[in-house]
């Protein structure tokens, strides 16, 4: 039987891989009584599980996390413009200055504002400490880039309390119950699994064997992409 890799999915993605098990399930017209129950269970703790996630206030501290994120992206971008306009200034000096800079920037990720909010904050925490080695300070002193790169450290800042607090939040509000039902929800889809693999090693009826292709699939596609998000690859 396919393994399935609960431990990479987050609360958020494994309800949506929990559900997109529950539609494959769905799009069979079966009339097996287990595979009915088993249907019928998945959709009412995942009902109670979308309940507690999105009926409480932990949606207003995420959103919180996504505008204070907005914030930080534009001050990187803002802080890197400024310094390759910097480059065009008619002063050796100061295009040198802004040249150097920019490899700074490069070595920890021209692109970082579209990594993960783990993988971008520890990249920019790292750029920021270069940027505090003497010779760089001396050339962001050179094209006067210093209020940009204090926006871009207050603004980090500013998004990495953010989400101290959003996680906090999570893990005091009753997350105990929610975690209880994701349990019960995982025990459900293997049991799913075990009957589909069964139904389709042993039964004439060829939907079982698509049904299972088809989670298999589900499998699939939402484990490699949780790896990728792991390894910091995929967008957040």
């Amino acid at each position: 039987m396919k393994t399935i890799p609960y431990y990479l999915f987050t609360a958020d993605r494994f309800y949506s891989f929990a559900e997109r098990i529950l539609n494959v399930l769905n799009s069979f017209d079966t009339d097996d009584a287990d595979l009915v129950k088993l249907r019928e269970l998945i959709s009412n703790k995942l009902d109670r599980i979308k309940q507690g996630m999105y009926n409480r206030t932990t949606r207003e501290f995420t959103d919180d996390v996504n505008e204070k994120d907005d914030l930080f992206d534009s001050a990187f971008r803002g802080l890197k413009y400024f310094i390759k306009a910097k480059q065009l200034v008619g002063d050796k000096d100061v295009n040198s200055a802004a040249t150097a800079l920019l490899l700074v920037i490069d070595r920890h990720g021209a692109t970082l504002n579209s990594l993960s909010h783990s993988v971008q904050n520890s990249r920019a925490k790292s750029l920021i400490a270069d940027f505090n080695d003497p010779l760089n300070m001396s050339h962001i002193s050179r094209i006067d880039a210093q209020e940009w790169v204090d926006i871009f450290v207050n603004r980090l800042d500013s998004l990495e309390n953010s989400i101290v607090v959003r996680n906090s939040f999570v893990a005091a509000d009753a997350k105990d119950n929610l975690s209880e039902l994701r349990k019960e929800v995982r025990g459900l889809i293997d049991n799913v699994m075990l009957l589909v693999t069964s139904k389709a090693s042993f039964s004439d009826n060829k939907d079982w064997e698509m049904m299972l292709k088809e989670i298999h699939q589900v499998i699939d596609n939402d484990g490699h992409a949780a790896r990728l998000r792991k390894s910091g690859d995929l967008e957040k």
